[in-house]
């Protein structure tokens, strides 16, 4: 397998399994980054944003990866999602200070899936 569709997958399943773990279990996950879910609405809201947006995103990822035409899309996909999550916690550390170990940790997986994706789109085309 070429490394575009593996950094594909690779980030599929980073976004899913993120993405399910709000989505089933949002009253675990929200403690650990300081959210307080105080109503029925709010832990809709962060299934929603926090799960089903994730989930969706790691669908349209896997697609990608399945055929070689859609590689390239799905890996500027890749960049927007995981440069978008890191630069907000970029903006977040400049308004608000620095993280915690957790924050910092999620920070530094969004940079590594970034660069990865960065390293395979910039690779020529048919590169293993």
């Amino acid at each position: 397998m070429s490394l575009g569709p593996l950094v594909l997958r690779a980030s599929a399943l980073a976004f899913g399994a993120i993405g399910a773990a709000w989505l089933f279990a949002p009253a675990r996950l929200a403690p650990l980054v300081g959210i307080e879910l105080t109503s029925p609405t709010a832990l809709t809201d962060a299934r929603a944003v926090f799960g089903g947006l994730e989930c969706g995103i790691a669908a349209l990822l896997w697609w990608c990866a399945r055929d070689a035409a859609r590689v390239d899309f799905g890996l500027w996909l890749a960049l927007a999602g995981f440069g978008g999550l890191a630069a907000g916690r970029v903006v977040g550390f400049a308004l608000d200070g620095p993280g915690d170990a957790f924050g910092n940790a999620l920070f530094a997986a969004e940079l590594v899936g970034f660069a990865a994706a960065a390293f395979a789109r910039a690779r020529p085309r048919g590169a293993a």
